[in-house]
């Protein structure tokens, strides 16, 4: 770099910089020196590591970044980050951030040794697939190979479903005011914020039709109502004498149910109490409220519905997704097998 002038009271340089046949262009910027001298040595040092960068190729400029300055990087990105990215980016940067960005898989495995303790694999996953997300959006601004961070191995395989008394049994255990909820849960196998924050505008007696309109994958869908649902919904409409406004669905003091997505840290599902004391009352245990989600996804394969349409109705992303929501039993696998002549 050839180019040094002051603007104002700082020195900027700008130029190119030329190793054989390769000449990389650096675009004026300020070296933050009000002295030439000063100047001249950021100038040089800059050049040097160019220089090193363009020998080593992809592992000298992985070297010359921090990790810090690839999170900066990624939380810079044009449209942002989710804040639970923001949040765990904050996490990782007060371990990670002085770490090479070519260190970066040595770096985690020293994050999940002080920071993941008792953590599950999955929750120790999210860390990771962040971090590799910054590592990523670096090396392809930068234009080199990321360095990777392998992933914890995760038993997906719990699916827990019900059998027809255990559900029946577990729906009438419920709450008044939480029985609704539960029946929409088993029956139209939302996600429990969808339903929680579902608005009277967006049912459709007429068409028998619910609207979400926020989903976790950012697709609003339209599902057919289930009968038992509708029933349920007929009954909360006279109750609030037919209001086509608000929240469907309110707590024990008449109140919408809070919106966790919303927080800064997801997570603390409303339905919780309510659940575990019912679950307490027929003896069902290991059945969380996300597990109805698990149940009707497994009653709708045993039913013989196809997975494409479980997955829209659903709202799943893929049947990769899918699969990991749905089981059968080993009766049904029994009938099954009966059938093959």
């Amino acid at each position: 770099m050839r180019t040094i002038r002051k603007r104002g009271r700082v020195y900027h340089c700008r130029g190119n910089v030329r190793l054989g046949k390769e000449t990389r262009y650096v675009e004026e910027h300020s070296t933050g020196c009000d002295r030439r001298d000063d100047a001249e040595a950021y100038r040089a040092k800059l050049e040097h590591q160019i220089r090193q960068e363009m020998l080593e190729g992809d592992q000298g400029r992985s070297r010359s970044l921090t990790v810090a300055d690839a999170f900066l990087l990624y939380l810079n990105r044009p449209g942002g980050l989710h804040r639970n990215d923001v949040w765990r980016l904050g996490q990782l940067n007060q371990v990670l951030g002085d770490v090479p960005l070519a260190s970066l898989a040595d770096g985690f495995a020293q994050f999940k040794a002080t920071r993941c303790g008792g953590l599950k694999p999955s929750t120790v996953n999210r860390f990771r697939d962040t971090a590799q997300a910054a590592a990523n959006y670096a090396g392809r601004e930068y234009a080199f190979t990321a360095p990777q961070i392998p992933r914890l191995s995760v038993d997906n395989q719990r699916v827990r479903f019900l059998t027809i008394p255990e559900r029946d049994r577990l729906l009438a255990a419920y709450a008044p005011h939480v029985q609704p909820i539960a029946l929409t849960l088993c029956f139209q196998g939302c996600r429990t914020q969808e339903a929680l924050q579902l608005q009277w505008r967006h049912v459709d007696m007429e068409s028998e039709t619910l609207f979400f309109d926020r989903t976790k994958n950012g697709h609003p869908r339209k599902v057919s109502i289930h009968p038992k649902v509708k029933t349920a919904l007929e009954g909360l409409r006279v109750a609030t004498e037919w209001s086509y406004e608000g929240h469907v669905f309110l707590n024990s003091r008449g109140r919408p149910y809070a919106d966790t997505r919303d927080y800064r840290l997801s997570g603390g599902n409303p339905l919780r109490t309510p659940h575990a004391t019912a679950c307490r009352r027929v003896g069902i245990t290991d059945f969380r409220v996300h597990d109805w989600r698990h149940h009707w996804a497994s009653s709708c394969v045993m039913l013989g519905i196809d997975q494409e349409t479980i997955k829209r109705m659903g709202g799943w992303r893929s049947l990769e997704s899918l699969e990991r929501y749905a089981a059968v039993s080993t009766e049904h696998m029994a009938t099954a097998i009966r059938k093959i002549a």
